[in-house]
């Protein structure tokens, strides 16, 4: 209950008892009164009994009261009822005085401001001569880099187990890959004009294959065919590719998944299903002759590219975060790895992939890649994320670095019609059964 609703109840329950008694019984019964002055209290009384007219009949002796200086008479329990009313007027005239007041001393100033400027305006110099701005319109030369990693061909994310908020298996990953190429190639002829982009980089950065070692359940294939027909269908999206630049590089590392063994080796780590899938994809495409290889028996290399070196490794090493993301942890690796390097140059730029996520730190010289699948139960279920399917695309030229970036969403690639062919290959056939 409000204070004013208690005091006009206590009045009412004690209509004929003076203010300060009033004061008082509000004093000993109500502790929303209990420390307060009582002599400002019988005042609030008596503003309340006026304002609601709640007299006694010790306060009504008559009925009635005269205007003065007129001859009308009104019942007085209207005449004390105008009176409050009259008075909440007041005040709220009052109220609206000191406003007005604030208003018109913030419109002088207002005034004032203006006066000001209408002074000193003639006496700013004009600007007569506006200089040009020149700049070259020749196109500049950049090169595209398709960052390629995290594919996990050969695993099933059931969209039954997902809640319908995520599904993967070879067939999709398929029409993923195709999409990415499509999409690539519009993004690239967009870019066509105001760059020169004659040469792309395909940076393969591992977990190309799910492998037999993480989750074997999830596998819909055993490993063989899986690494033929991985192999196959980027040979393929690698041909369309090369219709539409003058020369591709291709650099493959290998990831965590494509291992043979339960524990990561520090020797002889080319050891892994991920380096046979690219030496396949060399042999297929090894008459094509504007399309070179480059696969290191290291878990990680440097590639120079428009004068920038770039360090490309898969980043499984790199431990510790959040839900997986050890942000700290690759800023970190990335300091340790130039030092590693320094005697050698150092580096500028720092890919990865691992960690399923659009990630960049340093001032955008360490890129992390997303993965082709997206959503899965291990996502979902164990680290409680959720994640686009997506890979990284972006321009370098010699006087920027980095230019321009693209996120490349595969959402829709699951509704897109595509070419490359696989499971009905007569070399494979036999094994897909």
């Amino acid at each position: 209950m409000k204070e004013q609703d208690i005091i006009k109840k206590t009045i009412k329950d004690n209509i004929n008892e003076k203010d300060f008694t009033i004061a008082k019984l509000l004093n000993d019964n109500y502790k929303e009164f209990a420390t307060k002055n009582t002599n400002s209290l019988r005042k609030r009384v008596g503003e309340v009994r006026r304002e609601f007219g709640l007299y006694s009949n010790k306060d009504i002796k008559t009925k009635t009261v005269k205007i003065k200086d007129s001859d009308i008479e009104i019942n007085k329990d209207e005449w004390l009822k105008k009176e409050s009313e009259i008075r909440n007027i007041k005040e709220k005239i009052g109220e609206k005085e000191k406003i007005i007041k604030l208003l018109n001393s913030e419109l002088d100033n207002k005034i004032k401001y203006v006066d000001a400027l209408l002074e000193n305006i003639p006496k700013l110099p004009i600007v007569k001569d506006i200089p040009k701005y020149t700049f070259d319109k020749k196109k500049i030369d950049e090169d595209v880099v398709l960052m390629l990693s995290d594919i996990h061909a050969g695993e099933v994310v059931d969209v039954y187990e997902m809640e319908g908020m995520g599904e993967y298996n070879f067939d999709i990953f398929a029409k993923r890959l195709y999409f990415l190429c499509e999409k690539l190639v519009e993004v690239v002829e967009n870019q066509r004009n105001i760059s020169n982009i004659k040469k792309l980089w395909i940076d393969g950065l591992g977990d190309i294959v799910q492998g037999e070692i993480h989750q074997r359940e999830t596998n819909e294939h055993s490993i063989i065919p899986v690494v033929l027909n991985t192999s196959l269908v980027i040979s393929q999206s690698i041909a369309m590719l090369s219709r539409h630049f003058s020369e591709i590089e291709f650099t493959g590392l290998v990831g965590n998944h494509g291992r043979l063994e339960k524990k990561p080796p520090s020797k002889r780590i080319y050891n892994n299903w991920d380096y046979l899938v690219y030496q396949q994809i060399a042999l297929f495409l090894k008459d094509y002759k504007n399309i070179k290889f480059n696969i290191p028996q290291s878990p990680s290399c440097i590639v120079n590219r428009m004068g920038y070196k770039f360090l490309l490794t898969h980043g499984d090493s790199i431990k510790g975060g959040f839900a997986g993301i050890p942000v700290y942890g690759l800023i970190r690796n990335f300091s340790n790895q130039q030092d590693i390097r320094r005697t050698r140059g150092g580096f500028d730029y720092m890919e990865l992939g691992h960690f399923h996520e659009d990630i960049k730190a340093k001032d955008g010289k360490l890129i992390v890649n997303g993965s082709m699948v997206g959503n899965s139960q291990y996502g979902l279920h164990k680290l409680h994320v959720v994640s686009t399917p997506m890979q990284k695309v972006f321009g370098i030229n010699k006087k920027y670095g980095i230019s321009w970036e693209r996120n490349m969403k595969l959402t829709d690639a699951e509704h897109h019609n595509f070419k490359y062919s696989f499971n009905n290959n007569t070399v494979y056939k036999d094994l897909l059964e």
